[in-house]
């Protein structure tokens, strides 16, 4: 069974904008030929389209990472740091964090 994000079913929702955006949602919704409240529908289901998309990203990344290898990794570097500043007398103003 698919999920909808859309529903037959509408609510009314009280929405106070600043003046200037108010305009500017006129203004932008006269230009694409629709109404303002279908405008403002569009903008808000594009950013909870891309906050669950983005939900998705961080939550498989999440299942996939490896505390471990993030010290791994961040021991590397420092160790890289260290033998960089030895070659050059240097540290070329980076700073490595210590974990």
């Amino acid at each position: 069974m698919e999920m909808s994000l859309v529903s037959a079913k509408k609510s009314r929702f009280p929405l106070s904008l600043p003046h200037s955006l108010r305009e500017t949602v006129r203004r932008l919704a006269e230009k694409d030929g629709v109404s303002d409240n279908q405008w403002i529908a569009i903008a808000v289901a594009q950013k909870v389209a891309l906050a669950l998309a983005e939900e998705g990203y961080m939550e498989e990344r999440r299942t996939r990472g490896k505390p471990s290898r993030l010290v791994e990794r961040a021991s590397k570097m420092s160790g890289m740091a260290a033998e960089e500043k030895a070659d050059n007398g240097s540290d070329n103003g980076l700073r490595v964090a210590e974990f």
